[in-house]
């Protein structure tokens, strides 16, 4: 990957992070982050380069389906849909 891909996939990753929140939404943990899709999608995207993968989740993020983890909590989580992960309203995430 390029060096401006890696470069702009690094700028969202934090501009995510910071709109959605930049703790666990789980324990509040600040560190080890991870986005998670609040309804499980699969796994194809952990395959995907660093840019396509952060143009999933900003996509998943505008349909209100992504929420910030620890990776413990993550981990935990697992692909388990349980009632305190049901889909909210769209969290406000702008279309960029």
């Amino acid at each position: 990957m390029g060096v401006r891909r890696t470069a702009w996939a690094k700028r969202k990753r934090e501009w995510l992070l910071a709109a959605l929140g930049p703790k666990c939404v789980q324990c509040g943990a600040t560190n080890c982050l991870t986005f998670d899709c609040r309804v499980p999608t699969g796994d194809d995207h952990h395959r995907l380069n660093q840019a396509n993968r952060m143009t999933y989740y900003m996509r998943q993020a505008m349909m209100g389906n992504l929420q910030v983890l620890c990776s413990d909590c993550n981990s935990r989580k697992g692909a388990k849909l349980e009632p305190k992960y049901q889909p909210v309203k769209r969290t406000g995430v702008p279309h960029v």
